[in-house]
């Protein structure tokens, strides 16, 4: 999953691995995730600065 922002747009890419071996969902970590993403569309919305950003 990637999230890149640019001034108060957000554009999100996700991947799913064909790998059928590897376990399934953890559903706290799906949460976790959807809470961040939706906090950080809130912070651009609101043309907000980051909480969180790239050194650079």
């Amino acid at each position: 999953m990637t999230q890149t922002r640019v001034g108060t747009t957000l554009l999100g890419t996700l991947a799913d691995s064909a790998d059928k071996d590897k376990p399934g969902i953890d559903e706290d970590a799906v949460k976790d995730l959807a809470t961040m993403l939706a906090k950080r569309a809130r912070q651009a919305q609101d043309g907000n600065a980051p909480s969180a950003a790239l050194d650079g």
